[in-house]
């Protein structure tokens, strides 16, 4: 295979040779277009086939047309261009700005030197080409840099910048939150609502820098343990072939003296054997196989966040090493499932079942022995697993280039408080409340038939009454639309009002259930709990689905990070997928009498338990939960809980008590 530049080296998984015509899957794994279609060739594939094991990650890849000759399917996979360009750099001796070719003129086989680059579309033009670029109306709103003022690379290396979804789309932004690359089209859709959205553009050289420094040393660090898993697995199939050729050698010295009988016998444990050690070792030599490409795969991505440090733009560099992560990320997750299963092969044993040695006994023997194979769920596997997944945690817990933000976990965060009193006799019920997108927030005022706002500091501004007893609100950022369950148990709706900074007006109504109390919404779907069921309705009114659960005054939450939402069910509390997909139940003796529910920003549920006073935490995977409170300062009854969507902080509202609500806060 071809021998890699100087500058960038990079190799093949297959043949652990420099790339020659690397060819990239849809997985992002790259190979030699022969290595390739030799790979294809041994899996005995035919034409009509859907697709083929990757042979790093070992996820299927359709290919791109199934009806072509097999002979010809590597062939059909995308050149990896920006392997090409690394691999053609020159020694960084050698270049200078004239290294880099005009790629409109490479079109044309042309060989004009390049003396501008545009920003936008990271075309390298020559002068002619330049000017017509800027005459172009698609591209005359480009921004065209010349190459010798040291504003970009000096040599032809491009990142794909195009949206995997949205292939139309330059890659423009990037959402801190789910930490994802996106273009215009993803952050007005997938990530609408998303905190923390920012342009790639707005990224310093310096910060992106350290980032792919980092991000570098971190897949170094990674590779390092999958090294170390590689030599556990060679150790492995050495034990398994020292330990076959040593047991092949004790069985055939005992079946020897058996005479002709034993004879067979040796024949049958032959074949036993060969089984079992043909299956083990099968397993190990394919766990090897994929380790090590992994390995080289690691080697690659190092080299590449390597290679465009010095050879890209920052906003290609940012792009690069976001991807990068999120490719070794998957990886490591995808080892992980496969470890779980991994063991170590200490020993091979025979069972015996022979007694004495006489001629009755032989003539009597139709079975001579077993084969067993010691297996233990292999420490130094479940070592390196734990290290893999530390690396990939500090790798994504790098702070997030120019801003930093708090990243703590709230599972791990002790809490204060301060009381805000509506006291007296007429003290409010509130029972349900929304934060807006200014900070400020809306509660449902049952026993007065009236909603409340709140500023920032949790003063009232504004009491605003309503013709039927209010008991939950949700806000929608994507309809920018406030909805309120209303009404009495035989004559439910719930009212929706349009939002805008301080104004809100009544815009039209929802018939829904009887009984309906708790409300929420993710996307274009309303869930609404009444008793005995949680139903799910569009926005506009129809029914979707329902779901069965055991009581009345029914809240939910919902988390659109998850994609899953939250109910009671009797003195139990149920997480289910927006697809109807059971989650996960959870149960505790202190939990009773449960009413308020709410999600915080990572997906923790938190659980009003009346009787008891307290106030639960539920972690998102549904493992565990903890009592985050005991007793409020002033409320004995915990009714409602409201969980800011940004700030970590939340209300509890009482059950009609002197204390109408306190606020908690996060340290």
């Amino acid at each position: 295979m071809a021998a890699s530049s100087p500058a960038v080296r990079l190799l093949c998984p297959l043949c652990s040779q420099g790339y020659d015509t690397p060819r990239l899957l849809p997985c992002e794994h790259s190979f030699c277009s022969g290595c390739l279609q030799t790979y294809i060739g041994s899996l005995g594939l035919v034409a009509g086939d859907k697709g083929f094991p990757c042979p790093v990650c070992t996820l299927t890849t359709p290919v791109p047309d199934n009806t072509a000759p097999v002979e010809e399917w590597a062939s059909l996979f995308p050149l990896n261009r920006l392997f090409e360009a690394l691999l053609q750099l020159p020694s960084p001796s050698k270049s200078s700005p004239t290294d880099a070719l005009c790629d409109p003129c490479k079109m044309l086989q042309d060989t004009n030197h390049a003396l501008y680059r545009c920003s936008n579309c990271s075309q390298f033009l020559c002068s002619s080409c330049e000017s017509y670029h800027q005459r172009n109306r698609f591209t005359a709103s480009h921004t065209v840099i010349p190459i010798e003022r040291g504003n970009g690379p000096s040599a032809g290396v491009c990142v794909d910048i195009f949206c995997k979804s949205h292939p139309r789309k330059i890659i423009n932004a990037f959402c801190r939150e789910h930490k994802a690359l996106c273009c215009s089209s993803c952050a007005s859709s997938i990530h609408e609502g998303c905190s923390g959205m920012m342009s790639v553009d707005d990224v310093t050289t310096d910060s992106v820098s350290t980032v792919a420094e980092t991000t570098q040393r971190k897949v170094n660090e990674i590779g390092t343990h999958v090294e170390t898993l590689r030599e556990i697995k060679e150790e492995n199939i050495k034990t398994l072939d020292c330990e076959n050729a040593k047991l092949l050698m004790v069985m055939k010295r005992i079946v020897d003296g058996a005479k002709s009988q034993l004879d067979d016998l040796l024949t049958d444990f032959q074949e036993n054997l060969h089984l079992e050690w043909e299956e083990n070792r099968q397993r190990l030599v394919s766990d090897l196989t994929h380790t090590e490409m992994f390995s080289v795969d690691l080697d690659n991505r190092c080299a590449l966040v390597s290679g465009l440090r010095e050879n890209s733009l920052t906003s290609q560099l940012f792009i690069a090493q976001e991807m990068v992560k999120a490719q070794v990320k998957s990886h490591v997750r995808n080892m992980r499932n496969i470890l779980e299963r991994d063991i170590d092969i200490t020993e091979v044993d025979i069972d015996m079942n022979i007694a004495v040695l006489d001629e009755k006994s032989v003539s009597a023997i139709r079975n001579y022995g077993g084969v067993s194979v010691t297996e233990i769920k292999s420490p130094r596997t479940r070592t390196i697993t734990k290290n893999l997944e530390t690396n990939v945690k500090e790798m994504d817990a790098i702070i997030d280039l120019s801003i930093q933000e708090e990243t703590a976990k709230l599972t791990e965060r002790s809490v204060s408080r301060f009381v805000e009193m509506l006291g007296g006799k007429q003290a409010a019920k509130l029972t349900g409340g929304a934060y807006f997108p200014n900070g400020k927030c809306l509660m449902a005022d049952q026993k007065h038939r009236r909603l409340l706002l709140f500023d920032q500091n949790y003063k009232i501004e504004k009491a605003m009454s309503i013709d039927k007893p209010p008991s939950d609100i949700v806000y929608s950022a994507r309809h920018q639309s406030v909805f309120i369950a209303v009404g009495y148990y035989f004559d439910k709706d719930i009212y929706r009002y349009s939002f805008d900074n301080d104004s809100i007006e009544y815009q039209d109504k929802l018939k829904v259930p009887k009984g309906t109390w708790g409300i929420s919404v993710i996307d274009d779907v309303i869930l609404a709990g009444g008793p005995n069921s949680v139903e799910m309705i569009s926005v506009d009114g129809t029914s979707l689905n329902s779901f069965p659960t055991n009581g009345v005054c029914t809240y939910v939450a919902a988390c659109r990070r998850s994609n899953s939402f939250w109910f009671k069910d009797g003195d139990n509390v149920v997480c289910m997928k927006m697809d109807g997909t059971s989650g996960f139940r959870y149960q505790d003796k202190d939990l009773k009498g449960v009413s308020g529910i709410a999600c915080d920003q990572f997906g923790n549920a938190y659980v009003c338990s009346r009787e008891t006073g307290h106030v639960h935490q539920i972690f998102n995977d549904g493992t565990s939960g903890r009592i985050l409170l005991k007793m409020q300062h002033n409320i004995s009854r915990p009714n409602g809980i409201v969980f800011h969507p940004t700030r970590h902080e939340f209300v509890i509202t009482s059950d009609g008590e002197p204390t109408a609500f306190e606020v908690y806060k996060f340290d």
